[in-house]
């Protein structure tokens, strides 16, 4: 059973698995001590907030997980600025947003089977910031580039279409290397 309490301790909902709670307006939830980093040096806690709705949920573990259910362009506002700096060219800002979007769909539904979860916010799926992190410039890019994914030519017009697995890296030590190479 989840509890969800004011900042006096009073019970204000009770729920079993999950609770869900988020705001009718385009305003942000602030959340405490958020982890980030997990298994790498910079492993630490921040106060972060997040647009649309959040869920607690129990994991698989039986601890308590915190999920941002959001549309994919408010994830990439958040996501954009955290993967490439928001002072690049609004060209580069712009492939990056319509890159991000390709690999969010391209992973949805084959990760985190387990969790209750699509996406994770870490370098696994893709750094998400939350709300905070949005800058006006990687919003310019988002809203610009609104729906706009790689997808591979089709044949025929029957077709389905295939989303490219769009991936990129932050850090690439200033050398390249085939895609197969990388990602089989």
């Amino acid at each position: 059973v989840i509890g969800i309490y004011d900042g006096r301790g009073r019970l204000k909902h009770k729920a079993r698995g999950s609770a869900y709670v988020g705001t009718t307006t385009d305003g942000k939830i602030p959340v405490k001590g958020v982890e980030y980093g997990r298994g790498y040096r910079w492993h630490n806690r921040a106060n972060r907030s997040y647009r649309e709705h959040l869920y607690v949920a129990v994991d698989r573990d039986g601890a308590l997980a915190l999920v941002n259910s959001i549309s994919a362009e408010k994830l990439l506002a958040g996501l954009v600025p955290a993967e490439i700096f928001a002072t690049a060219h609004i060209e580069a800002l712009k492939a990056q947003a319509v890159t991000a979007r390709g690999e969010i769909f391209s992973k949805l539904a084959h990760r985190h089977f387990e969790h209750p979860f699509h996406l994770c916010s870490e370098q696994h799926c893709q750094v998400y910031a939350g709300a905070q992190s949005e800058q006006a410039s990687t919003n310019r890019a988002v809203k610009n580039t609104r729906g706009l994914l790689a997808a591979r030519p089709r044949n025929h017009s029957r077709d389905p279409i295939q989303i490219v697995d769009t991936r990129y890296s932050s850090s690439s030590g200033g050398f390249s290397e085939a895609n197969e190479v990388v990602w089989g």
